[in-house]
């Protein structure tokens, strides 16, 4: 009867433990996707998209469309987490993509249209050349990846662009969190169904997190102290006939 009750008490812990982070997992992911919102909202607003670059969000889209067909039960079941984040993942990079479409002004169009019909033809490969399943999850696997981390590099150029310039101006905090927060919860879930492929590319991206938290600690008092530390200096007088009091501005130390 114990031994019953332990083992009950176990199943109900698992059912709280993955319906906590199944849910924990969406948010934090769908966090991470909508991080851009801002930027093609103004977009929208100024009927331009010039400054985006839409290399980075053809890179996400692959990704997400890579990850969910690597959940997928016929290549690698049991992965209802990863379907769901990187199912919403690929809805709202296409949306990205498709206000770039729409909005972009050049050659960039028909760029993003062939990279799609791209991604198309190479999933269909992969599904109909591989007939076992261990093969599949295997090519698809590696796939996944590999773009996943090609995700986190200009993650990585942030990283190097602020240890040259001692600033971390160009890297906000709230995106390095975010980021971290997502890669520890996919680490967490990797570890415990042992899944290589997921812990692999989320152990490269929490290590880049970490590099960026780091450098927020660093950092981050150097800039508010440029952005505020400013002194008067008296300029001479000009002596013009009129009893003007001598003026004064505010410089750079």
């Amino acid at each position: 009867m114990c031994i019953h009750c332990l083992n009950l008490r176990i199943v109900c812990f698992t059912y709280v433990f993955n319906g906590i982070g199944f849910f924990l997992g969406n948010f934090i992911s769908f966090g991470r996707f909508a991080s851009p919102v801002p930027t093609f909202y103004r977009a929208v607003k100024n009927d331009s998209v010039e400054g985006i670059e839409p290399e980075y969000y053809l890179l996400m889209t692959l990704n997400c469309l890579l990850w969910l067909l690597y959940s997928m039960p016929f290549i690698h079941p049991g992965s209802i987490l990863v379907s769901t984040a990187n199912g919403i993942g690929l809805v709202i990079h296409l949306a990205y993509l498709i206000i770039f479409i729409i909005y972009a002004k050049d050659n960039k169009q028909r760029a993003c249209l062939v990279f799609l019909h791209m991604v198309g033809l190479v999933s269909g490969l992969v599904i109909g050349l591989a007939d076992d399943v261990v093969v599949r999850t295997g090519l698809v696997g590696a796939l996944a990846i590999g773009f996943g981390t090609m995700t986190y590099l200009p993650l990585l150029s942030g990283v190097l662009r602020a240890c040259r310039e001692e600033s971390v101006e160009h890297m906000p905090f709230r995106v390095a969190l975010i980021s971290i927060l997502n890669d520890l919860c996919w680490i967490i879930y990797a570890s415990l169904g042992f899944d290589v492929c997921l812990l692999f590319t989320y152990c490269f991206g929490i290590l880049i997190g970490v590099l960026q938290l780091l450098l927020h600690c660093v950092h981050s008092g150097d800039d508010k102290k440029l952005a505020t530390d400013v002194v008067p200096v008296q300029l001479p007088e000009i002596d013009t006939g009129d009893d003007k009091k001598p003026c004064t501005a505010e410089v750079d130390p």
